[in-house]
């Protein structure tokens, strides 16, 4: 009986484990996909003031807005986690702050590029929140640092890797497009991290428009948008603004 008590014990502390793995996991994702998103404007920010004739008073608004929204949404939204959990509150964030930045792409105007940082601003405002309610609430005290560090890793991951990847589309497709992908790349996430959640279907629609929207514009580009040779200036400025 003994035996059968540890062999049981044992697969179910393999089992929390896995768990704990796939919460690391997660953590990391969120925060990465958190700040490729946040960067995606310092990647473009060239073509962008270009395309709208904005100064360098213009741009800082558009950078900064960011910071006005998620600030002024921390605390109500960690109230909201504490009331509906993390993963509604958390699904309907990612939902948010993709959407918006998928639709900066669309922006024809200062204003309504604005409201789009404004928006994702406030939508980004969950993946801190959600991260340290996650660690407390899932994560045993013996194993919160490792976590911890791997959550906030995510964080210098994003910059590091996805503006490449950011300035590599900008470069060859549009700044527009590159809007686009990174909006698509969030719901995509969102999508498995709500796969028993009640956001699901929305996650599936709306990302599979956006996927099927870069798609088509994909197939009709024929030249790129920003020659590739200020592939490295555009990481420069990236690198300097995040």
């Amino acid at each position: 009986m003994r035996r059968l008590s540890n062999h049981h014990n044992h697969n179910n502390g393999d089992h929390k484990s896995y768990r704990r793995g796939w919460i690391a996991v997660f953590l990391f994702s969120l925060a990465m996909i958190n700040y490729m998103d946040r960067i995606a404007l310092s990647i473009a920010a060239k073509p962008i003031a270009e395309e709208f004739h904005l100064t360098s008073v213009g741009m800082g608004y558009l950078f900064s807005s960011f910071i006005w929204s998620y600030a002024l949404f921390l605390i109500p939204v960690g109230l909201l986690i504490d009331k509906f959990g993390v993963k509604r509150v958390g699904g309907f964030g990612i939902f948010i702050w993709s959407l918006a930045t998928a639709l900066t792409g669309a922006a024809s105007s200062f204003a309504s590029l604005l409201t789009a940082r404004l928006v994702m601003g406030a939508g980004e405002s969950v993946s801190n929140p959600v991260g340290a309610k996650v660690i407390r609430e899932w994560i045993p005290s013996t194993e919160r640092g490792m976590i911890t560090a791997i959550f906030n890793s995510g964080s210098y991951a994003g910059p590091a890797i996805c503006s490449l990847v950011l300035a590599a589309l900008v470069a060859a497709f549009g700044w527009r497009m590159s809007f686009v992908i990174a909006g698509s790349i969030g719901f995509a996430t969102g999508y498995v991290i709500s796969a028993t959640g009640s956001y699901n279907w929305a996650f599936g629609i709306v990302g599979g428009l956006l996927v099927t929207g870069a798609l088509v514009i994909l197939s009709m580009t024929r030249k790129p948008m920003i020659p590739k040779e200020r592939l490295p200036s555009l990481v420069v400025i990236a690198v300097q603004a995040s």
